[in-house]
């Protein structure tokens, strides 16, 4: 149940809609007389599904709440999962998803099944009645939503637990929730199709890469999942805004002091490689300007040496020293050193 329409003070009347999975959404105005004191209700409309007869009883809908660590701990098998890492551990809880489908089609482990994923920016997705999925019903599929952390379904903590450096367990729930489903029969084996729209698309995406074998096929529509390539480019209209949901690549708290020691004769690592990677910093550096003031990047390359370092007493001596200069180095001046200085 949710208000729809104009919000006032003054406001004598609103308009509040009904909506469940399997019954076509009711509008309801509510008016409030004062003087009398009465609560007047009038059913407005419904919403229709297409001209077509729609016997609600012929469908069914349920929420199964999943515990968030069931791909990773359960206890009917052993997981070669390992959770993504996040700056702290999650706290195990329940997700719920909501389900629907045509009782005459439902079979124990033997239907296909089309959950949906969105779990971004504190959303609240309210699960409502839509006609077009009937069709999809009809053809024995079971749908389902999981609100996993990261929308707020659940309040502000639920969406705090799945942003920033907490991202992941938006991902770590889908994956279980993905387990769950087949493993519990409400999907058969193998017949999972995952959908997600937008910033759902990173969610499923990435709960696919976590575990292949998961699903039978992705659906993402609109799909965001080059993120950091977008939070690199402040000029892009909702980078700023992305900086909260999943972090500013270009904050520096955490500045990397680097030492590269590569060798000219290497055969089996090639000093290019470092080269490349020394270049690409650097370029980035220029980029952001004063925001890289306290990183240090050092590269060396060694022209008489290979793979193992240098053969000579002494010039192994001085690769060795200038191993431990550096460390000193960055230690003593406890992160302020500057190669620039």
């Amino acid at each position: 149940m949710k208000s729809t329409g104009e919000l006032s003070f003054n406001r004598r009347a609103w308009i509040l809609f009904v909506t469940h999975l399997t019954v076509p959404t009711v509008f309801i105005e509510c008016a409030l007389e004062v003087e009398g004191k009465k609560l007047c209700v009038r059913r407005l409309f419904g919403v229709g599904v297409g001209g077509k007869p729609y016997d609600a009883d012929e469908y069914d809908a349920t929420i199964v709440w999943v515990p968030s660590d069931y791909a990773f701990h359960g206890d009917k098998f052993t997981s070669p999962l390992r959770p993504l890492p996040t700056k702290n551990p999650a706290a195990v809880v329940r997700i719920p998803v909501y389900l629907c489908w045509k009782k005459a089609l439902r079979s124990s482990g033997g239907n296909p099944m089309l959950p949906s994923v969105y779990g971004s920016y504190g959303v609240c997705c309210d699960v409502v009645f839509e006609n077009e999925r009937l069709s999809l019903l009809d053809c024995g599929f079971v749908w389902g939503f999981a609100a996993v952390c990261g929308g707020s379904e659940l309040g502000a903590a639920w969406r705090k637990t799945g942003c920033g450096l907490q991202r992941a367990t938006s991902v770590k729930d889908f994956v279980s929730v993905s387990f769950y489903v087949q493993e519990t029969g409400w999907c058969a084996a193998g017949q999972l199709v995952t959908h997600g729209s937008s910033a759902g698309v990173f969610v499923a995406t990435a709960a696919m890469c976590v575990a292949p074998s998961l699903p039978l096929a992705v659906i993402a529509l609109v799909p965001c999942v080059d993120c950091l390539t977008t939070l690199m480019d402040d000029i892009l209209p909702l980078t700023v805004s992305n900086w909260e949901e999943f972090g500013n690549p270009r904050d520096d708290a955490d500045a990397y002091r680097l030492l590269l020691l590569t060798a000219w004769h290497d055969t089996r690592v090639g000093f290019w490689e470092s080269l490349a990677f020394t270049a690409r910093l650097r370029a980035r550096e220029m980029e952001e300007g004063a925001a890289t003031r306290w990183r240090v990047l050092l590269h060396h390359c060694e022209f008489g040496a290979g793979h193992n370092g240098s053969s000579g007493r002494y010039d192994r001596l001085r690769e060795t020293a200038r191993e431990y200069a550096f460390a000193l180095l960055i230690q003593q001046s406890k992160g302020t050193f500057r190669a620039d200085a």
